[in-house]
């Protein structure tokens, strides 16, 4: 991960980062950057790998994000194993009557 901001507050204890003002990520597996992420604030937690962005830092007008996310590589995943077939269905020998309403 590596991240810019105008302002850099680094959290040891809790593991955390957050960048102010034209704040930018990027998550770079390689030499390539693979994530991006653009906006005001940005928060990220190392501990759990978890971003949260915000257009525009607090007491000022929203403003927007961009979020561009590269599918990871490797392929496309297997698809899960289908789910046994459900039983077949037998028909009733005989349809049920409603209940009568009660006579008043």
């Amino acid at each position: 991960i590596e991240g810019y901001g105008n302002q850099i507050e680094y959290d040891g204890r809790n593991e955390t980062v957050r960048l102010t003002g034209n704040a930018r990520m990027l998550r770079l597996p390689g030499a390539a950057p693979a994530d991006e992420i653009h906006g005001g604030v940005i928060f990220y937690d190392a501990r759990t790998e978890q971003v949260s962005v915000d257009g525009a830092p607090p007491g000022q007008d929203r403003g927007r994000v961009r979020v561009v996310i590269q599918p990871r590589s490797g392929g496309p995943r297997e698809a899960p194993a289908a789910a046994a077939p459900a039983p077949a269905l037998k028909p009733a020998p005989r349809l049920a009557q409603p209940p009568e309403a009660p006579r008043r």
